[in-house]
């Protein structure tokens, strides 16, 4: 029985037991290493939005997160039971097969590669976060008894605090905008992570402002410092990525048909995808004069301004980059985490901007900013250049089933249950929106929530078959 506390609030965010196959898929450990687990995982929860980037030679290590996973992950594979996981309805289920997939296509990947060391680092790295968030969390919450809320406001708190930190230190900049991209450092070393964790949590405090028709001046005060983050991060992806979350938040309250849903869903997807295509697929020359921004809205006025937005003209540069890799390797791609060195020698003179870069490192020797360097700006573009047509496809199955399976999780709710699946829907629907121009689910500082929410996801949804006393309230 998974643990229940007594604020109103929290009773919302119960896991339920599951299957009796379920219940074996760990083994008995002793009592002295569960606490360890518990202490490993509640340091990792709390230490991760502290986390730092050391340079280790050529490397980066995220200090102290990613040697925390490391140990977590080993830990794992000394409690799982892997006989009766195989035959669990949890490893069955189509989310969790879908993360399968798309992991086990990006493992496949890696003798294609056309850097086998990177890409082996990467595979590693994305693996760690999927076992340790994904499988870990139902650990969590299934042997450590651990409410589920708990892992979000582990997180939450040391989350607050960067905040409050960044907010400060914007405060003596007197809240420029060009001052937002650093302010987070270096804990978040680029605003459009920041803002990306801040709109991914805004969901799950948004729905528990009130307990039992009461205010709850805790969350309401994480709700207005979650506003302040997004607001003053000027990050123009998490404002639209907030903004496509409230229309698919009044979709699912508007309509009672999934299909409906996720009909609208992929139409705006492919309206999307129809405006950027000519920009991504021309050939033309770019001649710009660099845009001034001096106001918030002007930042947003910049969203469609493809003449003259740096920003905006070096994400076509990237995405131009990564059309052309996927023609010349459209199955098996460049290999996952080289898009940071394959691109360059793709990019053509006349469309480069005064941020495009042409070395792996910068100046100093060190690898360039986050935002200057590697990244394709785009989960999509990225895992198309990396990991060829199946590699988009497998990362695209996964948000389609999710959606399904979310949608279908809503409707078949109680009432009083569907909030709670309406806030993780909506969490989700910011990642997959804002992943359309940026990409960030390599970062263990957003990765532990996206995969804990999507193992959220199925246990939930396995739970909506059986009938039980412990019911979403």
């Amino acid at each position: 029985m998974f643990a229940i506390e007594k604020a109103g609030w929290s009773k919302a965010l119960i896991i339920f037991p599951l299957s009796v196959s379920c219940k074996m898929v760990f083994r008995q450990v002793d009592e002295k290493v569960e606490k360890i687990i518990w202490l490993i995982f509640s340091a990792l929860l709390l230490v991760i939005p502290f986390s730092f980037a050391l340079n280790i030679g050529s490397n980066q290590l995220n200090i102290p997160a990613e040697p925390l996973i490391a140990v977590l992950a080993l830990f794992f594979l000394y409690a799982i039971d892997f006989h009766s996981l195989r035959t669990s309805k949890f490893l069955k289920h189509p989310i969790t097969l879908a993360g399968l997939a798309y992991q086990g296509w990006m493992t496949c990947m890696i003798p294609f590669s056309s850097d086998m060391l990177v890409s082996s680092k990467y595979v590693l790295v994305n693996a760690a976060h999927f076992w340790v968030f994904y499988f870990g969390f139902y650990y969590f919450v299934k042997i450590l008894d651990k409410n589920v809320f708990t892992w979000v406001r582990y997180y939450s708190i040391s989350f607050v605090m960067v905040i409050i930190y960044s907010l400060v230190r914007h405060g003596y900049f007197h809240f420029r905008m060009d001052a937002a991209p650093i302010l987070s450092h270096p804990f978040y070393n680029d605003h459009t992570l920041f803002s990306a964790v801040a709109t991914f949590l805004l969901p799950f405090f948004l729905i528990k402002i009130k307990r039992k028709g009461n205010w709850s001046y805790i969350n309401l005060f994480i709700v207005g410092l979650l506003f302040e983050a997004i607001f003053f991060s000027y990050c123009r992806a998490a404002w639209l990525s907030g903004i496509v979350a409230i229309i698919f938040a009044l979709l699912l309250k508007t309509f009672k048909s999934k299909y409906v849903v996720l009909s609208a869903s992929l139409l705006a997807f492919a309206i999307v995808f129809a405006m950027f295509f000519p920009l991504i697929s021309s050939q033309t020359q770019q001649k710009f004069v660099e845009s001034k921004k001096n106001s918030w809205i002007d930042q947003l006025r910049s969203i469609t301004d493809f003449k003259s937005n740096v920003s905006n003209l070096e994400r076509i540069n990237r995405y131009r980059c990564a059309y052309r890799m996927w023609k010349d390797r459209p199955l098996t791609g460049f290999g996952p985490g080289t898009f940071q060195v394959a691109f360059l020698p793709y990019q053509r003179p006349e469309e480069m901007t005064r941020i495009s870069v042409t070395t792996t490192r910068a100046i100093d020797g060190r690898p360039h900013p986050t935002g200057r360097g590697g990244g394709a700006h785009s989960e999509y573009f990225q895992a198309l250049a990396e990991l060829g047509t199946p590699g988009l496809l497998t990362w695209l199955g996964l948000i389609g089933i999710s959606l399904y399976f979310g949608i279908s999780l809503y409707y078949r709710s109680a009432s009083k249950g569907q909030p709670v699946i309406l806030a993780l829907l909506a969490a989700l629907v910011t990642c997959f929106s804002h992943g359309l121009i940026n990409n960030f689910l390599h970062s263990e500082k957003i990765s532990v929530l996206f995969w804990a929410s999507l193992s959220l996801m199925v246990f939930l949804d396995l739970e909506s078959g059986h009938k039980s006393k412990n019911r979403i309230s």
